[in-house]
């Protein structure tokens, strides 16, 4: 994903797969993996600057209905995701990539059983 220029490292030698992550660099993170291109406007988030190196990502991310702000009319691109936001962000960028790619793989089965759930680092409602 780094040759794709979809993940890039903390500097010029370094990743670090351990860290956690911003919402922001989630939605840097999507938009240039799934190739949502930027309508130039702005998104109405007031922590969310033009400027900003992330707000072209958000401003994709929102329109595709893949990430939402908070009720008080902020993004949070600084908060780091939570183990739950993160699974239901990236089941809706799945639906969109699945949507514009629907029948390229037809009948195509996922086994999921090889994952495990880590009930130590997720919330109760998770695991029921």
């Amino acid at each position: 994903m780094n040759s794709r220029m979809i993940v890039h490292g903390v500097n010029g030698s370094r990743f670090n797969p351990g860290a956690t992550i911003t919402r922001a660099e989630l939605a840097a993170l999507l938009a240039r993996a799934l190739g949502l291109p930027e309508s130039g406007e702005l998104a109405d988030f007031r922590d969310v600057s033009e400027s900003s190196w992330y707000s072209g990502a958000v401003e994709a991310v929102n329109a595709y209905g893949i990430m939402d702000g908070y009720k008080d009319g902020t993004f949070g691109p600084n908060q780091e995701v939570s183990r739950q936001e993160a699974i239901v962000v990236i089941v809706r960028a799945l639906r969109l990539a699945d949507a514009s790619s629907a029948g390229s793989h037809a009948g195509a089965q996922v086994d999921l059983s090889v994952y495990t759930l880590d009930r130590r680092s997720t919330s109760r409602f998770c695991s029921h």
